[in-house]
Parts: structure tokens; C-alpha cells; sequence
């Protein structure tokens, strides 16, 4: 008979206890814990602990966008300008800046 062995967590779609659903949470973060599966090694508040340092730890700042140096319309009218000099030069008309 063939075996099929999958990764840790990937078989918990749903869970059904609260260590099911906190060991797929620390699997979405990338973190296992040691014997986490058997109650006997570790209790639940530890598991709970745990997480919450693991959430506190994947929290991710804000990045901060610099504000645009031009509006959407300053650069339309400036591409709009540039297409007519070009424009202008390959017709052979002088355009001075």
C-alpha cells in the first residue's frame, strides 16, 4: 500500500481544537514548535505564549511612500509638451526651449 507523507500542517484545512488552530496560525508565520502536536510536552497557555510573541514578532511596520514631487496633471502636461517639441524637430520647425 502506497503512503503519501505530507508536510507538517498541510493535512489541518480546518481545525477542530484551539492547538489545531494555534499551530496552523504559527505555520502561516513560519514557526514550529517543538512537540507542539502532543499536549503531554506542551500546554496550551505555552502555546498561546508563543504565538503571541511570534504575532508580536512578525508585525511588519508601515512602509512609508514619499508624497509625489508632481500632480497626475503636471506630468500629463509635461509629457504632452515634450511629445509637441519632438514633434516639432522631426517636422524640421524650430522649437526653443
Amino acid at each position: 500500500m502506497a503512503r503519501v507523507w505530507l508536510p507538517i500542517g498541510a493535512a489541518i484545512r480546518n481545525p477542530k481544537t484551539e492547538r489545531q488552530a494555534i499551530l496552523m496560525r504559527l505555520k502561516q508565520l513560519n514557526y514550529h514548535v517543538v512537540g507542539a502536536e502532543d499536549p503531554e510536552m506542551v500546554e496550551m497557555s505555552q502555546l498561546r505564549d508563543i504565538l503571541a510573541m511570534c504575532e508580536e514578532k512578525a508585525k511588519i511596520p508601515e512602509i512609508l511612500t514619499p508624497r509625489p514631487r508632481y500632480t497626475k496633471k503636471q506630468v500629463g502636461e509635461a509629457l504632452k509638451d515634450l511629445k509637441e517639441f519632438k514633434d516639432a524637430r522631426a517636422a524640421g520647425r524650430r522649437r526653443l526651449y
